[in-house]
Order: structure tokens, then sequence, then C-alpha cells
């Protein structure tokens, strides 16, 4: 996040063309920023929309559908059909991509969650191309017609100077141009080939270093849950029954299951 407000900030420090032609800004920065949006930034709401719902551990009643199968469970005071079984969030995140627009009615945390997340898979992956493909096209198209500029710049120059040394120049000038333009097609095939490759490099780049970042992320989350879960059972299990021995050998045991 703090790479693409530094990115933002680079696009219009270093712009030349003004706000409608900047293309580091409509064709990375802000496509950039719409895929993290669409996809981590949803994972952080879900992380704090999820903390500010009331779960009930008591007085659970089943909801079933017309044809009896249940489809989640509710409590008095609560007006959600999930409102006992707090859903998995690692799951559901790695299913916006595995099952999309698919989220078991007894693991929904507000209506219509799936369209809503398969409306936001489908943002984050027309971003893509929109990274690929513009900025390159445009690009290609401004030097190409840059380099035309220069170069009829350069014959008007030539045909003005003075007339005693027009053949001289003009050949000179011929010369030059012949020199500099032996293969003329290979010379825009190299240029075009450097900015598409460099395109798809960084484009590349940042889509694999998002979900990287973001399954690393999800890894150390359920390695965390994992370590609670067997730091819980083995206070449960060991140090509570060793805390109720009494005597001397209640401290040792004791004083050895802490050290």
């Amino acid at each position: 996040t703090v790479g693409l407000v530094h990115r933002v900030q680079n696009a219009f420090y270093f712009s030349k063309r003004g706000i409608l032609h900047n293309l580091d800004l409509w064709f990375e920065a802000v496509p950039m920023m719409i895929f993290m949006l669409s996809l981590f930034g949803y994972m952080c709401f879900l992380i704090v929309y999820k903390w500010t719902l009331q779960w009930v551990w008591e007085g659970c009643v089943p909801v079933t559908d017309a044809d009896g199968e249940i489809i989640g469970t509710t409590a008095p005071g609560c007006d959600r059909t999930n409102c006992c079984n707090p859903p998995t969030l690692i799951t559901q995140l790695i299913n916006i991509a595995l099952q999309p627009g698919s989220v078991p009615t007894n693991e929904q945390l507000y209506e219509n969650q799936g369209s809503a997340q398969l409306i936001l898979l489908i943002i984050a992956v027309l971003q893509v191309p929109l990274m690929l493909i513009p900025k390159p096209y445009f690009l290609i198209q401004r030097m190409k017609k840059e380099h035309g500029h220069v170069d009829a710049h350069d014959r008007a120059e030539v045909l003005h100077e003075g007339e005693a040394d027009t053949n001289l120049m003009i050949g000179n000038q011929t010369d030059e141009v012949d020199a500099d333009k032996v293969h003329p097609e290979e010379e825009d095939g190299h240029g075009s080939g450097d900015i598409m490759i460099h395109q798809g490099i960084e484009t590349i780049e940042f889509t694999l270093g998002c979900i990287s970042n973001t399954a690393s992320y999800l890894r150390l989350w359920a390695l965390s849950l994992a370590h609670s879960q067997l730091a819980s059972v083995f206070l449960e299990k060991a140090l509570l029954d060793w805390i109720s021995l009494s005597g001397a050998a209640g401290v040792l045991i004791n004083f050895g299951g802490y050290a």
C-alpha cells in the first residue's frame, strides 16, 4: 500500500503532459490500487466486519429452507441466518478465486455475499489487461509520432540553408539519415519490444507479488491460530493439572513445567 501511494505521487511529480495524458497514473497506479482494494482491501473489510458482528453460543435454533434443509442458525435477538457459526475467513478468501460467486448460506456474513465477491473478482481481473496493454500501446504511438516530427524538422532545416551549400548539406544529411536508418524496422521493433517486455514484467511482478504476500499472510495467520490452540491444550492438559498438586512434589513439578 505504501508503495502504491508513492507510485501515485511519482506519477504526478514526473508528469510532463498533464493529468489526462498521464500514462503512469491511469494505466499503472490506478489499476494497481483498484486491484489491491478489490481483493486484499476486501479481505481487511471482512476481518473488521466479522469483529463487529454479535455471535451467539447459546439458544441457537436451526434455520431451514422450504425443502427442510438446514441453511443456517439463528438465536433470540439475532436477525441473521448465521448467528452461531462464525465462518473461517481464510477459507472464504481462498474460495473467492476457487469458487467464485459461491458462499454457503450458513457461512455468509451478509446477504448476497457471493455475488459481491464475484463482482470484485471480475473487477480485479479486468485490471490486469488494463495494466498490461494500454501504456505500451500509447508509448509506441507517441514514440513513432515524435520520431516522424523530428525527421520532418531536420529536412526543413536542410532545405532552408544557403544555396551554395545546399547540395553538400543535403548529401551529408542524406548520408546521416541513411546511416541512422539502415535497419529502421529493427530499431522500431527493438524499442517497442523493450517497452512491452518491461510492462509485462512489471504487471506480472505486481500481481504475483500481491498474491504471494497475501498467501504468506494467510499462512502465518493459520499458523498463529494453530499455535494458539496448541498452547491452550498444553495449558489445560499439562500445566493446570500440575498446579492442582500440593506439597513439595507439586512445587517441584510446577517449577519444572514452567521452566
